[in-house]
């Protein structure tokens, strides 16, 4: 509740659930989406930057049930 509450005072809130969205549904996503936000000022400047970075783009291949994991 007080990492809300300070995404709300810094006027993130917004950024960071369209981040969430960018995740595609995809907790291990979402998760280190939020680990790199926690080293990041809170600042719109900075959320910004990420927000819209280039790795948004980035296709993400799902594993093949009959392929190599390695």
């Amino acid at each position: 509740m007080k990492e809300e509450n300070e995404l709300a005072s810094h006027n993130l809130k917004d950024i960071g659930e369209r981040m969430v969205s960018k995740c595609g549904g995809i907790p291990l996503v979402v998760k280190k989406v939020g680990c790199l936000m926690r080293t990041k000022k809170m600042t719109r400047d900075h959320w910004e930057a990420v927000e819209n970075s280039d790795i948004w783009k980035w296709a993400m291949r799902a594993p093949s049930s009959t392929g190599s994991f390695l």
